[in-house]
């Protein structure tokens, strides 16, 4: 009896106490560079697969397009790796307790998984509600004087049911992409008369299309418009500054399928002066 109690005594010394307590420790820290690595991954696989997977806006997608995200995505990638395989490699010293240099990649990893969290917020907001974009700076008069060039805009992209006199965004090629007023719905027939618009909806009703967001120097049709019905899941678009446009009008642009069509846009974010929603 002495001799157990003298064994049980000796195997629960001070000493074997810490290095229990060590190794206790370093389990802990091993799980938590695990759980910070598994939520990075998630997070960059939200990041890479979501656009893959939804295609439509990826030309707007700020995280994917600019270099400054593309490089930090990459080395905080990087990094994530390089710390877990540092946790498991070189986890604890001689005594069992856990390496001070590796310690401290669990703040890092803090921080990282914060940036690649914004990123993955940023990435699933661009795919699914807004997407940020800037007019050009050359040739894109068109919207003038509701949109100059420089504006920096945001576009709605969540719901498709487009609505008449909407500024939309469309790709009228197979590289650019326009912003144009849409005054044209599926189902109705467009013509010109007296240089003004004339729709008949699907009802069959005939109206003069009111547009008081123009210039009234820079007019309306500008030109011949043969009677045109728009077919199903098509939309005619025009832009603002009638003489200066190439839109629908044109039979090099036509109708724009509702595929090509890639939101509204609803507010503008610079200049500051012009701060709010656009109508």
């Amino acid at each position: 009896m002495a001799e157990q109690e003298s064994q049980l005594n000796e195997y629960f010394d001070q000493e074997n106490i810490d290095l229990l307590k060590g190794i206790d420790e370093v389990k802990r820290y091993q799980t938590k560079i695990k759980r910070r690595f598994l939520k990075a991954l998630f997070g960059l696989i939200i990041i890479v697969i979501i656009p893959l997977l939804f295609p439509h806006q990826r030309d707007f997608d700020v995280v994917h397009n600019a270099f400054l995200f593309q490089f930090v995505l990459f080395i905080v990638f990087l990094y994530s790796c390089f710390a877990f395989f540092l946790a498991i490699i070189q986890s604890q010293e001689k005594n069992g307790r856990p390496r001070l240099s590796v310690l401290w990649h669990i703040g890092i990893m803090d921080f990282t998984n914060f940036l690649i969290g914004v990123f993955a917020f940023f990435t699933l907001i661009n795919t699914f509600l807004f997407s940020f974009t800037s007019v050009a700076l050359e040739d894109s008069q068109s919207m003038v004087p509701t949109i100059y060039p420089g504006d920096q805009l945001i576009i709605q992209h969540f719901q498709s049911d487009y609505q008449r006199h909407d500024i939309v965004v469309a790709k009228i090629d197979t590289e650019l992409y326009y912003l144009k007023r849409l005054i044209g719905l599926p189902g109705e027939t467009i013509n010109c008369e007296n240089n003004r618009f004339v729709i008949t909806d699907r009802s069959g009703e005939t109206f003069i299309l009111d547009e008081p967001y123009l210039d009234r120097y820079l007019g309306t049709c500008e030109g011949e418009l043969l009677s045109l019905t728009i077919p199903e899941g098509y939309y005619y678009i025009v832009g603002d500054n009638r003489a200066h446009s190439s839109d629908s009008r044109n039979p090099a642009v036509g109708l724009i399928p509702i595929q090509n069509m890639h939101g509204r846009v609803v507010f503008r974010i610079t200049p500051f002066s012009d701060f709010g929603r656009i109508e």
